[in-house]
Parts: structure tokens; C-alpha cells; sequence
């Protein structure tokens, strides 16, 4: 007769998946809460303005033709899979910076039915305005308590736990 118990985690494997659980869980917690109190956004809706920021300028009706061009925001699916969330969630989140006026949302130039997103003059100054206390957070939670190869290896083993999900998990939201 087979054996179908589970292939338990031994002590390590079992610390180190708590330990990631728990460091990740109070990490947004932390982060959601400063966001929160002083921006009124979430740390996904920082991640998304960010994301927005590194990618074109601010979109304040002033482009060449009206439009955002290619280069003047990004596409749903392409925030979808920079932050490893579902297009469905991410137009969800979309719509609610829209609504609070720190987003646009415009049909692609070249694709009429893909939408392009882009930062507005608000949106980049709530960024401008939340990002040196996120940082100086950031490095006090995660960063400084940590050695320099502590932190590149940090990325290293978050990049490669990364990529191994989004290659056999689809996320659904």
C-alpha cells in the first residue's frame, strides 16, 4: 500500500515559511497603516503610482494630440504583471485612483480597445508627497536592520520565489 501522507516540512522549511508570513504580513500592515493615515492610499496603490511615475510624465491633458501616447502611461495587463496582480484587480484599483483624481484612464492610441493608464498633476504631487516618508520607513523596517549582503540576497531570493510563482501559479486575485 502507498504512503499519501504529506511530505511535511521539517523544523527550517517550516520556520522560514512562517517567518516569510509573518515578516510580509507585517510589513503591509505597517506600510498600509502610515500610507493610510497620511495619504488616504494603500501600499498596492503606492506600488501602482509608482509604477506609473518610472514609466512617463504626468498626464495632464497636455499631450501632442489630446491622447496618451504609448509612452504616456501603461497598460492594464502591464501593471497586472508588474505587480503580480490580476488585470481584474488592477482596473479595480485603477478605477478607484481614477475616481479620486490621481489616475487617467484613456484609450490605447494604436488599440482602441486596450486602456492606458497614466499618473495625473495630483496623482505625481500625492507621490512626490508620500515617497521620502515611505522610504525613510522602509529603510527603518526592512533595510537598516540588515547587512548589505543580507539585502542583496534578500532581493535575490524574493526575485527567484517571484518568478517561480508567476510561472506556475497564475494569480487570480
Amino acid at each position: 500500500m502507498a504512503d499519501d501522507s504529506p511530505d511535511w516540512l521539517d523544523p527550517t522549511e517550516l520556520a522560514a515559511w512562517m517567518g516569510l508570513i509573518k515578516v510580509s504580513a507585517r510589513i503591509l500592515a505597517l506600510s498600509d497603516g502610515d500610507l493610510r493615515r497620511h495619504h488616504g492610499i494603500t501600499g498596492r496603490d503606492y506600488e501602482l503610482l509608482h509604477h506609473l511615475s518610472e514609466h512617463a510624465d504626468t498626464d495632464d491633458g497636455n499631450t501632442a494630440d489630446g491622447d496618451t501616447a504609448d509612452g504616456g502611461g501603461r497598460r492594464i495587463s502591464e501593471l497586472a504583471e508588474l505587480i503580480d496582480d490580476s488585470s481584474s484587480c488592477i482596473t479595480h484599483r485603477v478605477n478607484r485612483l481614477a475616481a479620486a483624481g490621481l489616475v487617467v484612464k484613456r484609450p490605447h492610441r494604436h488599440d482602441q480597445r486596450g486602456r492606458v493608464v497614466a499618473l495625473t498633476g495630483e496623482g505625481r504631487a500625492l507621490l512626490a508627497a508620500a515617497a521620502p516618508l515611505h522610504v525613510e520607513r522602509v529603510r527603518r523596517w526592512v533595510i537598516d536592520p540588515l547587512t548589505r549582503r543580507d539585502v542583496s540576497d534578500l532581493a535575490r531570493i524574493t526575485a527567484r520565489l517571484r518568478a517561480h510563482l508567476r510561472d506556475t501559479e497564475p494569480c487570480t486575485g
